[in-house]
């Protein structure tokens, strides 16, 4: 069995014998690779986020709209930088609602011997907006206004391709998965819910 350091000598004995893209849109697409992958990530990647796994959804799109000209690759990555964000507000308001059924634990328990699931959320939604009334309307802002950039983009980007005859890509709009993470299983993505259904 091949160990690590052979392994290693291939790899750079064969990147040395590599002459790159050949082709011209070969030569354009990796001409963009520093630009879509260093610099979009540093713009969008909070500090507590993974710039990897940024940049691992990124190059997800590049290969399902495989983009040919700046302007595509531009449109593909505020494709990426709106759905990313778009998770993060989702994470914010799942996390919202966590922490104030936490505190309420102990005293809605007491209360209730037996009660709805979603009597709880009730009475979470109640003291959020009591308490600090903007928060959720704040959040609802964000969320249409990245799902509305992620859509421009998407539509912008599938008239470039028709001009150039390019073929059709079948994708719809982001939407918010059904449940919590997993704390177990690293998430691809900002944390946001479980068994996420949308398609990155």
């Amino acid at each position: 069995m091949i160990d690590l350091k052979d392994k290693q000598d291939i790899a750079r004995e064969n990147g040395r014998k590599s002459q790159g893209p050949i082709t011209p849109e070969g030569k354009q697409r990796s001409s963009q690779n520093s630009i879509t992958h260093g610099l979009a990530s540093k713009c969008v990647v909070l500090s507590n986020e993974s710039e990897e796994l940024y940049t691992t959804l990124l190059t997800s799109y590049q290969t399902e709209w495989q983009p040919a000209t700046t302007s595509e690759q531009h449109l593909v990555t505020q494709m990426v930088n709106s759905y990313w964000r778009l998770r993060r507000i989702w994470a914010m308001e799942t996390a919202l609602f966590d922490s104030e059924m936490f505190d309420q634990k102990e005293k809605f328990e007491a209360a209730w011997s037996y009660h709805h699931p979603a009597m709880r959320l009730v009475d979470s939604l109640v003291t959020i907006r009591t308490n600090t009334p903007t928060t959720l309307d704040t959040l609802s802002r964000y969320e249409v206004r990245y799902q509305r950039s992620y859509n421009n983009s998407m539509n912008q980007l599938r008239k470039l391709r028709k001009d150039r005859n390019a073929p059709i890509v079948n994708f719809t709009s982001p939407t918010k998965p059904d449940r919590l993470p997993d704390p177990e299983q690293p998430d691809p993505l900002p944390p946001c819910r479980r068994e996420a259904t949308v398609a990155p």
